[in-house]
This record gives C-alpha cells, structure tokens and sequence, in this order.
C-alpha cells in the first residue's frame, strides 16, 4: 500500500505525499459502485479516523456481508476460484474489524 511507504518516512515531502495519497483513496471510494467497491480494506485500519466516509464503509460492508454464498463463503470477485478460501478469510476478518460479524 502506497500509503505504508509513507508511514514512517522522515523527508519534507512525506507529509503532501500521505496526504495525496489519502485524498485519492477517498476519491476512488466515492466513486466506485458498491458492487465493485473493495473495503480491501486492510488500508482502511491505516487511514486517519473519517477519511473514507462512514456512509460508504457501513453501504460497503452491508454489500460484503450480503454477498456470502450459500456454503458461507465469499466469492472471489473475479471468479477465480483458487482465491476464494483467501477471499472469504479476508471477508470475515473485515467485518470482524469492524464489528459486522463476531465468531
């Protein structure tokens, strides 16, 4: 995640750069359809407190939780099925982190 190389970098630059990065980020979070719209969310835990809009986390995660298939996995969104089982553990621990689903 670009905005990783950026965490801990000490340069006069590192500051506009986090926050280009962030900005972008939220742009293409409001723009993307919820179907195809990604929490992938492992960067969402990084980003300052609102920078995505609440709205759009709690409509995202609503679309995450609803997508489970029949057997309780979730599908991989290009229908490859050798990342389902990577997809479907990556589905459960977002809405664990945000509090959707508890085991």
């Amino acid at each position: 995640m670009a905005l990783g190389a950026f965490g801990n970098v000490e340069t006069p630059d590192a500051a506009v750069w986090r926050e280009a990065i962030i900005t972008r980020v939220v742009a293409l979070a409001r723009a993307q359809p919820d179907a195809q719209c990604t929490l992938g969310w492992g960067w969402s835990a990084r980003l300052p407190e609102g920078a995505v809009p609440k709205d759009r986390v709690e409509k995202r995660l609503a679309a995450l939780a609803g997508s489970e298939q029949e057997d309780g996995g979730w599908p991989d969104p290009r229908g490859l099925i050798q990342w389902r089982s990577l997809h479907t553990i990556w589905a459960l621990k977002t809405l664990r982190a945000h509090g959707v689903w508890r085991p």
